[in-house]
């Protein structure tokens, strides 16, 4: 009798404990994912509260996933991610723009993401980004938002030299410029430029002067996809830059964006080149906040040699790197974006840029005279190199060196365009 009962203890005993053991795994909270994104937007002073309230909506909606943000700076991203993606230490996800995802896509260090965005976030993205954003037929990118590059015009200056209207073609910006470049000086003897495209070697000296490329009637490729980079429409348009420098209309000759943004916001610049995102920058530099709106309006870009107005289509974008863990985690950070609406206002309110949704297009949030423009601009882009994305890196440098070359080297713009050509054949092997 004894031992039936110790039996029965031993049974109870056990069963309780299983249960126990049950219980107390089921009712535990499931281990966190992190989720590590990188990208030059976390790190730069402008869009830290952004990226702080991404973090926060994020994490509060995904209890489970923890997002860690990691800043980079822009000139180091393109070079730091490949390099990681090579050594297999990339991040999860990374903050670029359309200058870099396409080619990490033809690298193959991404994942394809058509099954893992949901359906309705592929319906929300303007059908002409999400196209943007493929790569042989496959997604690759989601457009954070669209920012073709747009001309700033300094309406303070405009009016100091008896500008009364945006300029539509070439001819008239050279004359607005050179007007405003004549006012000389400011009340603090600082020098006062007319047009400051950035002309520095790397990315953004290329990206500046290609608007101003395509609308002289020039194109990177021709008909038959050959390299046309030193045609006779491209030497005119370097021709240009050369020109207004040595006028002391263009300058200060070699400085980039950074020191475009700072005189622009300090009423000392005519005429800037930049994306919608600058509107954030100029305001915080100038130190008067939204006021500094008033000091200045965009445009889209003036034209010679065509009937519309281009630019180059430019987005800043999230990618996944194919070497995640987590891709289905990863992926709801990719979803929660696109359809929370209220992050997006804000993000606007505090920077200008744009929603890639189709709310960018009907919202009255985004009826203003800024946002009306930026989509006008958006309606006439080009992809930069957009036949070669695996090259796009090499032929945005070849090009970003030519006009420097000319421009702060003083050779001729068109040796310069002719040795850029015969690079960029060595380089596609033509």
């Amino acid at each position: 009798m004894k031992k039936l009962l110790l039996i029965f203890t031993v049974l109870f005993l056990l069963i309780f404990s299983i249960g126990f053991f049950v219980y107390a795994v089921s009712d535990k909270e499931p281990d966190k994912v992190t989720i590590s994104l990188a990208g030059w937007g976390p790190g730069e002073e402008t869009f830290k509260p952004s990226w702080a309230m991404f973090k926060e909506a994020f994490e509060n909606e995904h209890p489970d996933i923890t997002l860690d943000l990691i800043g980079i700076p822009y000139e180091n991203l393109r070079q730091q991610l490949i390099v990681q993606a090579q050594a297999g230490t990339a991040p999860d996800l990374a903050q670029v723009d359309s200058a870099i995802d396409l080619e990490l896509a033809a690298l193959g260090f991404l994942q394809p993401l058509d099954s893992l965005l949901e359906k309705e976030v592929k319906d929300r993205i303007i059908g002409s980004l999400l196209e943007a954003s493929k790569y042989n037929g496959k997604i690759y990118a989601v457009p954070q938002s669209p920012v073709p590059y747009v001309l700033y015009n300094s309406t303070y200056l405009a009016e100091k030299a008896g500008i009364t209207k945006r300029p539509e073609t070439i001819e008239e910006l050279t004359q607005q410029a050179t007007a405003i470049a004549g006012l000389g000086t400011d009340e603090n003897g600082n020098r006062i430029w007319g047009i400051s495209p950035d002309t520095a070697r790397w990315i953004v000296g290329a990206y500046d002067f290609l608007p101003f490329f395509y609308n002289f009637g020039a194109d990177e490729f021709d008909a038959n996809g050959k390299v046309a980079i030193n045609s006779k429409n491209a030497v005119e348009a370097l021709a240009w830059y050369k020109e207004l420098t040595e006028a002391g209309v263009l300058g200060p000759p070699g400085s980039d964006v950074r020191e475009m943004r700072n005189l622009f916001s300090k009423d000392q610049l005519g005429f800037y080149v930049d994306n919608p995102g600058g509107r954030g920058i100029i305001r915080d530099q100038s130190g008067l906040g939204v006021d500094f709106d008033k000091h200045y309006e965009i445009s889209v870009f003036p034209t010679k040699n065509r009937p519309e107005n281009w630019s180059i289509y430019y987005a800043h974008t999230f990618v996944m790197f194919k070497q995640t863990k987590h891709p289905e985690a990863a992926a709801k950070f990719l979803n929660f974006y696109i359809k929370n609406a209220d992050i997006q206002k804000t993000y606007y309110k505090d920077t200008g840029q744009l929603p890639p949704t189709n709310a960018a297009l009907t919202d009255p949030a985004y009826g203003d005279s800024f946002s009306k423009t930026v989509m006008e601009q958006a309606g006439n882009v080009k992809r930069p190199f957009g036949l070669r994305p695996d090259k796009h890196g090499e032929l945005v440098d070849i090009l970003a060196v030519a006009v420097q070359s000319a421009v702060v080297g003083g050779v001729d713009p068109k040796a310069a365009l002719d040795d850029a050509a015969q690079q960029m054949r060595e380089l596609l092997g033509e």
